[in-house]
């Protein structure tokens, strides 16, 4: 009954197969049964003309991660779109009524993929024979004219119903589409966060406006919801994916993206939040199951990709090639580190972090500024005790934001900060490292009075006083909602990307053991 009609506790199952296919779960729930009876049962259902499953694939957050990849500490490689590709080219081959759909940041964010500008992954997505693809807002990580090309490229649809160019909806991006499977209709709408353009560059969404997520949704949900049989929305919206169905109804499934966490389906309102995952670690299957054109149930579980299933060998073949002509360059030592350098989300997101003290304490060596501010979401991966590489320091700053210095008075540092923490407790990539200051502050107070205390080798900021603060260009252009730097007067522009300025440090270093030195201070942490 469950496999059938699922585990919604509203639904009286026993009922529903009684009186649905004539089976009286009663009969057969105090003993063991036979293979034979198992498919006398699985006949009465599925041999109805009326019944039918269709299989709807989704993956979400993939971050350009073609190859697998190691996490934090941990022994084993997980994902990978070889495998991934594989595993969805079996399914296919013996399901026809496949329907396979991504939640958005997809092509970028790893080396090979930031290099070729996306490309490899789209030709990993053609291959897979994807129907849809969200936008979310690392799809913004490059200029519009490489999203156009990648459209081009993609053998289906970009989705977004609220992303608008120059006051219109370009030709590359379309607010939905209608699947039909198994003789069934799917209307796929596409929402991407309407705060995105604080996320990225803003070259890269020069002339891009953003509608109102929830009121794009309500108008698409609108205009389908009587003409097809389910509606399924691709709803990058980071937090707002848990409220999108508070105030947007009609919405069969929401799969979630931007949040990059694997959950179990939650119940909000009357639409299934579907959690897919992130980095090509997993592919969400959703069984949805009719009869006739009515949804009577569905079933849900992740298929994780690791080592132990088998690649696809055409998808391996032009990995290897992609990464080949990366890999020469990216293998080259660059110094070494005596600790391990903590990437990770939870630490630079939300504390210091020794790897974050050591990017910081880079833009300040380079620069010679008086005060170095890192947001912790451009530190996307640890470095592991030993060599470090070029590859290390592509992988930990892969985007392309270049080196400025800025005039900024103590006041203005100090809003800096206030902003960085002011999401905290929850991981967002405004908090900031930092460099030649140390900061408190206090979890219990609101957002925005949360700063305690900012020295300066021990003395309090002199909040009148100009110092040089050298920072990226997506902070200074004003993103994470850093709009205090954006009218700050730009005295030097390096025109090197962080990266650069991480090799230029270490290869000046050779061996670096960044500690924990107390720059960031919280109190009442479990406040809230």
């Amino acid at each position: 009954g469950r496999i059938v009609f699922g585990v919604d506790p509203g639904i009286d199952r026993n009922a529903q197969l009684k009186a649905a296919f004539a089976i009286d779960a009663a009969d057969w729930s105090d003993r063991p049964i036979s293979r034979m009876q198992a498919a006398e049962l699985v006949e009465k259902i599925a041999g109805r003309g009326e019944f039918a499953t269709v299989t709807v694939l989704v993956t979400a957050d993939i971050h350009g991660h073609l190859e697998p990849y190691t996490p934090g500490t941990s022994k084993y490689a997980i994902g990978g779109m070889s495998r991934m590709a594989r595993f969805v080219r079996d399914l296919k081959a013996g399901n026809p009524d496949v329907i396979l759909l991504d939640v958005g940041d997809a092509p970028y964010n790893t080396n090979v993929a930031n290099l070729f500008e996306g490309r490899p992954v789209i030709e990993v997505m053609n291959y897979m024979g994807y129907n849809a693809m969200a936008i979310g807002n690392h799809d913004f990580d490059f200029p519009q004219n490489v999203m156009k090309r990648n459209a081009d490229l993609a053998t289906f649809p970009f989705l977004s119903a609220n992303t608008y160019y120059e006051g219109h909806r370009p030709e590359y991006l379309i607010p939905s589409i209608v699947v039909t499977a198994a003789g069934r209709s799917f209307g796929i709408i596409g929402l991407t966060d309407d705060r995105s353009a604080v996320y990225t560059h803003p070259n890269n969404v020069r002339g891009i406006t953003y509608k109102n997520h929830f009121e794009a949704a309500a108008e698409e949900v609108e205009s389908m919801r009587d003409k097809v049989d389910v509606v399924i929305a691709l709803s990058h919206l980071h937090g707002d994916n848990y409220v999108l169905p508070e105030r947007v109804p009609g919405i069969d499934f929401e799969m979630g993206g931007g949040n990059d966490v694997v959950a179990f389906p939650q119940l909000i309102s009357d639409t299934w939040l579907i959690s897919p995952g992130k980095h090509s670690e997993a592919v969400g299957v959703l069984n949805i199951n009719f009869l006739g054109n009515k949804m009577i149930g569905f079933n849900f579980g992740h298929v994780f990709i690791t080592e132990n299933l088998p690649e696809d060998e055409s998808i391996s073949s032009l990995i290897a090639g992609y990464a080949t002509e990366l890999n020469a360059k990216m293998a080259q030592p660059i110094g070494s580190t005596g600790v391990f350098l903590d990437g990770e989300r939870a630490t630079v997101r939300l504390k210091e972090s020794n790897l974050g003290n050591l990017v910081a304490d880079a833009l300040r060596h380079i620069t010679g500024a008086d005060i170095a501010l890192q947001n912790g979401g451009g530190i996307r991966a640890s470095i592991k005790e030993g060599i470090i590489t070029l590859k290390d320091a592509y992988t930990v700053l892969p985007f392309d934001n270049r080196v400025v210095v800025i005039e900024a008075t103590g006041r203005t540092v100090w809003d800096a900060l206030e902003n960085g923490v002011a999401p905290y407790p929850s991981a967002a990539g405004q908090f900031l490292q930092v460099s030649g200051v140390d900061y408190t502050f206090d979890a219990a107070h609101e957002p925005g009075s949360r700063i305690v205390s900012v020295t300066i080798d021990g003395k309090p900021i002199e909040l009148d006083k100009v110092y040089h603060v050298v920072a990226n260009d997506f902070l200074t252009g004003g993103g994470d909602h850093y709009t205090m730097l954006k009218s700050c007067k730009i005295v030097l522009d390096t025109k090197l990307y962080l990266r650069d300025a991480l090799t230029e440090y270490v290869r000046s270093l050779g061996i670096v053991n960044p500690k924990l030195e107390g720059r960031i201070t919280i109190l009442n942490s479990s406040a809230k």
